[in-house]
């Protein structure tokens, strides 16, 4: 409104100036156009204040809004600033109860993990006692078989010992029973007869002390002649009481026993232990004319006597007697066979030439 008015007057003026131009023809015409352009000047003046004011006014109301929208723009931000934080503060949160919770599934399946081994382990352990239950089962009942044979036969193997002992000499201390879990009669007469009738054989060695050892040394003292008998054995208690023996019939000179704990067979076919070669290597002879095997028991492991050939075929020549006993059982006739099987890839044959009682003579021949 007050532009307008303003305008009015300006266009008032110049009408008044267009007035004053007709009069100027009375007064002088410079002092009129310049009283008139005055009049212009001032009005134009006043016209251009009034719009700056009014610019000014409207620039300072819109400085006003703005700041006004930037405040409350920053309130919006410092609030959702402050959302955001707590919004981070539970992820965060819930993030470590998440950690907390994998590290526990994780613990958790750790746990059933080794317990799920553990199953495993105890049930392999369950089932090798079994098998070594079964084992020692079936060794029991060979064995009361073979007691049983042993008590039958007892009045023959009476006579037997005391032909064998007259041939031998006479010695007035009790000389141990073979059968049971020692050698039957019939094997220790075969040993004694081959060791007495063949000068040949000076070296023997047997896997298991016990009484085979004191008639096999007794049988070379008789015979005059060189000869000495090597015993592995695996239990100290055993060997011990087997030097007692021979010290008691004075065959010390005739008889080494040597105690050999059970380690591992170092052969690739076989897994039982066998006697530790760190006991024997030095002291076995270079060749073994007789090798008697009745150990290690069978209690120890599948196939226990297994080893014995493998681990002393390089000892052993064209001419070599060897005698496994308890062939009566399936776990030694299947050794035997085992012996012969291996002996086809080897400088050697060797063949089954007989068997007395519960024993097999092996004879080894040159190819």
């Amino acid at each position: 409104m007050q532009i307008r008015a303003i305008r009015k007057a300006a266009y008032a003026a110049v009408g008044l100036t267009a007035a004053v131009a007709l009069v100027g023809s009375i007064v002088s015409a410079a002092q009129v156009v310049g009283a008139a352009l005055s009049c212009a000047v001032v009005a134009l003046a006043v016209v251009v204040r009034s719009e700056a004011d009014l610019a000014a006014r409207r620039h300072a109301d819109a400085e006003r809004r703005l700041l006004g929208a930037v405040r409350a723009s920053r309130r919006v931000t410092s609030r959702t600033e402050t959302k955001v934080a707590r919004a981070l503060t539970r992820l965060r949160r819930s993030a470590r109860t998440q950690d907390r919770l994998l590290q526990a599934i994780r613990t958790a399946a750790r746990t059933v993990d080794d317990q799920q081994v553990s199953a495993d382990l105890a049930r392999q352990d369950l089932q090798r006692s079994l098998a070594g239950v079964e084992r020692r089962a079936a060794y029991i009942e060979s064995v009361s078989r073979a007691l049983k044979t042993s008590v039958e036969r007892l009045p023959g193997t009476v006579s037997n010992l005391s032909t064998t002992r007259s041939a031998l000499e006479t010695d007035p201390r009790p000389m141990p029973v073979p059968g049971g879990w020692a050698a039957t009669a019939a094997t220790i007469d075969y040993l004694v007869d081959l060791v007495r009738s063949d000068a040949a054989v000076r070296n023997v060695v047997e896997c298991g002390s016990g009484t085979s050892t004191v008639w096999v040394a007794l049988a070379l003292r008789a015979r005059g002649a060189d000869g000495h008998v090597y015993s592995l054995e695996h239990d100290a208690y055993y060997a011990s009481q087997t030097r007692a023996e021979l010290a008691a019939h004075g065959l010390e000179d005739r008889a080494t026993v040597i105690h050999a704990p059970l380690e591992s067979s170092r052969l690739d076919d076989h897994s039982s232990p066998w006697y530790s070669e760190a006991a024997w290597r030095e002291l076995l002879p270079d060749e073994i004319d007789l090798l008697f095997v009745d150990g290690p028991p069978g209690t120890t492991g599948a196939d226990a006597r297994y080893p014995a050939v493998p681990r002393l075929e390089h000892r052993l020549h064209a001419g070599s007697v060897v005698v496994l006993d308890d062939t009566d059982r399936s776990e030694e006739q299947r050794v035997r066979d085992r012996w012969v099987e291996r002996a086809r890839e080897s400088r050697f044959a060797l063949v089954v030439e007989r068997t007395i009682d519960r024993s097999t003579v092996l004879a080894v021949e040159r190819r």
